[in-house]
């Protein structure tokens, strides 16, 4: 046997099979080295030559369980990568619902990811603005291809505004269906400030006649 603990909780799974028909719970069982093995126990009770009787299935699921170890670990760093990226980060359904959000996008709205989850754009930003990234959104799944597009927003967490570059892509099921819009919001505030900088040199140089500084 395991632990006290496991222990007790199989003979519960035991007697709730005989009270409900069937039952089901993990434990851990430890051999005579002390060696313990996780099992996933199953019980159905089944009647026979008038008896009720327990009818069980134990199986090791030592390798199902250090699978699904590793998938939270790879998922707990791909998290923290999407987490501290400087980019906004979002998912949405084909309905414009909110599946997903990092915290650079929490930011945005002003509003955890538990909060934004089944929300839309329209919960949170104004008509015309939420128009616009809904106009996106049909864009880039009617088009199966990503699409680019610009806009000047102000963040709720503090109010200042940023001049933002947002590709949205279509993710498709294993029957090929768009299910969803993964969308990637880069700050080109920076980048635009100096393309303008750049432009005006050139073109102030063309009126002087000075060699272009670019």
């Amino acid at each position: 046997g395991g632990g006290a603990e496991d222990r007790q909780r199989i003979v519960s799974t035991m007697e709730q099979v005989f009270r409900e028909g069937n039952a089901s719970v993990e434990a851990t069982i430890l051999d005579r080295h002390g060696k313990g093995t996780p099992f996933h126990f199953s019980g159905t009770r089944v009647t026979l030559d008038g008896q009720s009787c327990l009818l069980g299935l134990g199986l090791d699921v030592t390798e199902r369980l250090k699978a699904e170890q590793i998938l939270a670990h790879e998922r707990a760093i791909l998290r923290t990568l999407i987490d501290t990226l400087p980019d906004l980060i979002w998912l949405k359904d084909t309905e414009g619902v909110y599946l997903g959000a990092n915290k650079r996008f929490e930011l945005f709205f002003g509003a955890s990811e538990a909060e934004i989850l089944g929300k839309t754009d329209y919960d949170y930003v104004g008509k015309e603005l939420a128009d616009f990234f809904r106009h996106h959104d049909r864009l880039a799944m009617e088009r199966d291809a990503p699409s680019v597009n610009e806009e000047e927003i102000a963040f709720a967490h503090d109010g200042h505004r940023e001049l933002l570059e947002t590709t949205k892509v279509p993710m498709r099921d294993a029957q090929g269906e768009i299910v969803m819009l993964l969308g990637v919001t880069r700050d080109i505030t920076a980048r635009k400030q100096a393309e303008e900088r750049i432009h005006f040199l050139a073109h102030f140089d063309a009126l002087t006649g000075l060699p272009n500084r670019a």
